[in-house]
């Protein structure tokens, strides 16, 4: 122990300069301190003389006495001494370092709780990692998830898209039963406003389904939207057929109750327009369509073919009395009677292609072929007066100049608008003009060669230049 001591007294000198500085006070109390506790007294020997001689005593034998007590052992020889010393030696040792082991139990205690914290600190950071790995598991997952919400939304929103697409293919398929359930209706009437979209959403789903022929079942779907096409066409026809007949026949009846004489241009033209607004709107739309549709432009055939039937079978009768009227009042005047029935004629042309566009929008080559035909009542009448009656060249000469300047040469003057309404006409008058022209020439041919190469003059014939004098002056 006298050893280690310097030791440590040099180790707590140079701790305490340099990790613990004192102040000059305290360093001076540490040294009085440390000088009293150096001079300690000699522990008592137990010889059992009475030491009252020595009137002080020290602390530390006051402490050896008490630890000892009143039974300590006498020292008699020198095994007892050395026991006593080395007793002594003990105590000293252990007095020494109760500080040292106070202090090494406390260091102990700190240790324990320095290793229970660092415990703690341990299982705290294993579960900081553990809470890492699960936050670092989390975002994995949760951006596996977004991920997988933005492919879902996309998805979403691509198979949104492709049932928008479907749904709108799928419109045109699904029209089929809605389209002929209304056309299947008793209700269901041409005239009404709902017709004419349903016709037209029958168009489209036609058009839709020709320009997708690779769809599923298109071609059985084509050919049942086709038949209701020709279902709601039939409807139409067969309404404006029944019209036009119905307004035929209603004229009629009042012709035949008034009398062919009282037939006025009200009743044949007025009448007969009653029912033209509504049928005009209905073949309005026919005609739109007939382009692009064969079945369209059939059924705009069929309905011209009624209504030029219907025409001639209502105006054919009045035609032939007005011709035959005409005919007895100039049967002496044969350019009176052509002039009157070419400008009857023109009238007729003119008011029958009036009456046409109030029923259709568009001009159809029929309606010439019908006025051909009324016209050429007017042709059969005059062409026998000028062929098979004998007819002075003159009259046939101003025939022809008539038919030239007032009916061929009037047409060449109207307007483009106008061509058309004249246009029938013209045609019979250019063949009435070609007859009275090949009449005339074979007169002509006739009279040369009667009049002409077989003339043989007489002696007052070759007696010139009397024969001039003597005949009569020209009147002023």
């Amino acid at each position: 122990m006298s050893r280690t001591r310097p030791g440590l007294r040099e180790a707590l000198a140079l701790w305490d300069r340099s990790a613990a500085p004192l102040a000059t006070r305290t360093a001076d109390l540490v040294v009085d301190i440390g000088a009293h506790a150096d001079e300690r007294p000699l522990p008592n020997l137990p010889t059992g003389e009475q030491e009252d001689a020595q009137p002080a005593a020290s602390a530390f034998a006051s402490k050896e006495k008490d630890n000892q007590g009143a039974q300590a052992p006498l020292v008699e020889n020198s095994q007892q001494f050395f026991a006593w010393f080395e007793k002594v030696e003990s105590d000293l040792e252990s007095e020494h370092a109760r500080a040292f082991h106070g202090h090494l139990e406390q260091l102990q205690n700190h240790k324990q709780r320095c290793s229970a914290i660092l415990d703690e600190i341990t299982g705290a950071l294993k579960h900081l990692a553990d809470l890492e790995a699960y936050h670092a598991s989390v975002s994995s997952n949760t951006k596996s998830l977004h991920s997988a919400c933005e492919q879902l939304l996309q998805d979403q929103t691509s198979l949104a898209h492709y049932a928008e697409c479907l749904s709108a293919r799928l419109n045109y398929y699904n029209e089929l039963e809605r389209i002929a359930q209304k056309l299947n209706s008793p209700t269901l009437s041409v005239l009404s406003e709902q017709f004419v979209p349903l016709l037209t959403r029958l168009d489209e789903c036609i058009a839709y389904i020709s320009e997708h022929p690779h769809f599923l079942d298109s071609r059985p779907y084509l050919a049942r939207f086709s038949q209701l096409q020709s279902r709601a066409l039939n409807l139409v026809k067969l309404h404006v057929i029944n019209t036009l007949k119905m307004a035929t026949q209603h004229i009629q009846s009042q012709v035949q109750g008034a009398g062919e004489a009282d037939a006025s241009f009200t009743l044949f033209y007025g009448k007969f327009r009653l029912h033209a607004p509504r049928i005009k709107a209905l073949m309005g739309e026919m005609e739109r369509r007939a382009p692009g549709s064969p079945a369209y432009a059939a059924l705009i055939q069929d309905c011209c073919d009624c209504y030029y039937a219907q025409r001639t079978a209502l105006l054919g009768p009045s035609v032939t009395a007005a011709v035959r009227a005409l005919m007895l009042e100039h049967h002496t005047d044969l350019p009176a009677l052509l002039r009157a029935g070419c400008a009857y004629m023109s009238r007729l042309c003119a008011n029958e292609h009036q009456l046409f566009h109030h029923f259709f929008a568009s001009l159809n080559p029929g309606l010439g072929l019908m006025l051909e035909t009324l016209a050429t009542t007017l042709y059969e009448a005059v062409r026998p007066l000028y062929i098979s009656k004998i007819v002075q060249l003159d009259v046939l000469v101003e025939l022809c100049v008539l038919l030239r300047a007032e009916v061929l040469e009037d047409r060449s003057r109207v307007g483009p608008g106008g061509t058309a309404e004249t246009e029938a006409f013209a045609a019979v008058a250019e063949q009435m003009l070609q007859d009275i022209q090949h009449r005339l020439v074979f007169l002509a041919q006739g009279y040369t060669a009667s009049q002409i190469r077989s003339f043989e003059p007489d002696p007052k014939d070759l007696n010139y230049p009397d024969r001039l004098v003597a005949a009569p002056a020209p009147a002023p």
